[in-house]
C-alpha cells in the first residue's frame, strides 16, 4: 500500500510517465479493492485506493466518487489524516476532469 502511494504522489507530480504494463497492475489492484469493499462496505481505505487507481486510469468519474465516499467514511471514523488526503485527491480530480 505504502509503494502504490508514493507512486500516486510521483505521478500526480509529473515526475514519469506510467509503464506500459502498470495499467494492468491497477486493474488487479481495483479488483482486489472491489473484492475487500464487498466484505466491509465501509473501508475507507480501500475506497481510497480504489480511487487513486481510477485516477491513473483516467476514469475521473469513478475516482472522483470512491474519493468522496472514502472523506465521508474517513469523517465518520474522525481520521484527520484521511479527511486530508481525500480533499487534496478530490482538488486533483476536479482540476483533471
Amino acid at each position: 500500500m505504502f509503494i502504490f502511494r508514493l507512486l500516486t504522489v510521483i505521478l500526480m507530480a509529473g515526475l514519469f510517465a506510467m509503464p506500459a504494463n502498470f495499467a494492468s497492475t491497477v486493474w488487479q489492484d481495483i479488483g482486489t479493492y472491489n473484492q475487500r469493499i464487498c466484505e466491509n462496505q465501509h473501508d475507507a481505505e480501500s475506497y481510497h485506493g480504489r480511487s487513486e487507481a481510477y485516477f491513473y486510469l483516467k476514469e475521473y468519474d469513478k475516482a472522483l466518487a470512491d474519493a468522496t465516499t472514502a472523506k465521508r467514511l474517513y469523517n465518520k471514523d474522525r481520521n484527520n489524516e484521511g479527511i486530508k488526503a481525500m480533499r487534496k485527491q478530490v482538488s486533483e480530480i476536479r482540476k483533471r476532469r
